[in-house]
């Protein structure tokens, strides 16, 4: 009878030990998981939005050969071969706007996330389809459509006075560029 209640014992020991092995090697593969999703690029700013999106410092732009004018401004088409998935969504602006606290620099906006963290956003105007100059006391930039609104853009247009998301189906316009990552 002491065997019987021996050996049920340490067959009990025994499973036990391997679940606490089996559970133990499972969150270390969880806790490396956790840790590579949180590595933020360089150049990126979290602001601690609840989506995990993450900011561009800067503004993107592309400098000409032969030491050209500097390209600031980019058709949403252009933009989308150029940076693609990297530009924002219409809820990545929208979160943006309704989270963060904006305060108007006199030359663009700085953005200062619920962690503290901030981005200044340049106004650095835009230009109309036929490439004449927008108000330069306004930010435009680029965002990308959803599923169902395929058709156009969306834009983020921002001033001293108002911060406004907008979809659009002209997409001839050239507005400046700023990129994310989302780390979940």
């Amino acid at each position: 009878m002491k065997k019987n209640n021996l050996w049920v014992m340490a067959t009990a020991i025994a499973v036990l030990m391997a679940g606490i092995i089996i559970f133990t090697a499972c969150n270390k593969d969880d806790d490396k998981k956790d840790d590579k999703e949180k590595v933020i690029p360089e150049g990126y700013v979290d602001l601690g939005l609840e989506s995990g999106t993450c900011w561009k410092k800067d503004n993107d732009t592309l400098r000409a050969l032969d030491n050209g004018p500097v390209q600031r401004l980019f058709q949403y088409y252009e933009a989308l071969d150029m940076f693609g998935n990297t530009l924002p969504t219409k809820e990545q602006w929208r979160e943006l706007k309704m989270s963060c606290n904006w305060h108007w620099t006199g030359s663009g906006c700085e953005v200062t996330g619920p962690n503290g963290n901030t981005i200044i956003l340049p106004a650095e105007g835009g230009l109309d389809c036929i490439q004449r100059p927008e108000p330069s006391e306004n930010g435009y930039y680029w965002g990308l459509m959803n599923e169902e609104e395929r058709d156009g853009g969306c834009y983020l247009l921002f001033n001293p006075s108002t911060v406004i998301v907008e979809s659009t189906r002209s997409t001839c316009q050239s507005y400046s560029i700023r990129r994310v990552f989302t780390k979940k």
